[in-house]
């Protein structure tokens, strides 16, 4: 039954506990190794190498053709313009970016409204019109994904780039 501590889900909560692993240890033996982190695909559908490759090639189209300025953009529509299935396209951005592909995408958008802040030329637009204009497609959504990568309100942001 002591064997089954360790696979039984019930107790994936405890396996991170020290004294769980100790107790492990001393039931299973010195050798046992603990994988707290599993990984999230059980196939990898790319070695290392095609994952650095889609990786510079998504990156290229997302600078070249600049597909999050599209508010409507999908994950479907992402792995379409780089001709692989939207299941790869999902597992490039999770093991390859660390994001999923709304986090990926807004971080591009994030980037442009920061960039266009600082323009003259957009300075007649409002915060939310530059944000629309980022590719955002919503207030809500743009205002929790700046708050919560800059650590600052885009107004905030705002008053510190134009003054």
């Amino acid at each position: 039954m002591m064997v089954y501590l360790n696979v039984d889900p019930m107790l994936k909560p405890f396996r991170a506990d020290p004294r769980f692993q100790a107790l492990m240890r001393q039931v299973l033996g010195e050798e046992t190794d603990f994988d707290i982190a599993e990984r999230k695909y059980k196939k990898a559908l790319f070695n290392k190498e095609q994952l650095s490759q889609y990786r510079q090639k998504l990156e290229h189209l997302m600078l070249e053709k600049k597909p999050y300025l599209d508010p409507d953009l999908t994950l479907r529509d992402l792995a379409e313009m780089l001709a692989i299935p939207p299941n790869q396209l999902s597992q490039l951005l999770n093991e390859g970016f660390e994001k999923n592909f709304a986090e990926f995408v807004n971080a591009y958008r994030l980037e442009t409204f920061k960039t266009k802040v600082a323009d003259p030329f957009f300075h007649h637009l409002t915060i939310l019109g530059l944000a629309y204009e980022s590719g955002f497609n919503s207030k809500t959504v743009f205002n929790t994904y700046f708050k919560k990568m800059t650590g600052k309100t885009p107004k905030a942001h705002w008053k510190e780039v134009v003054k």
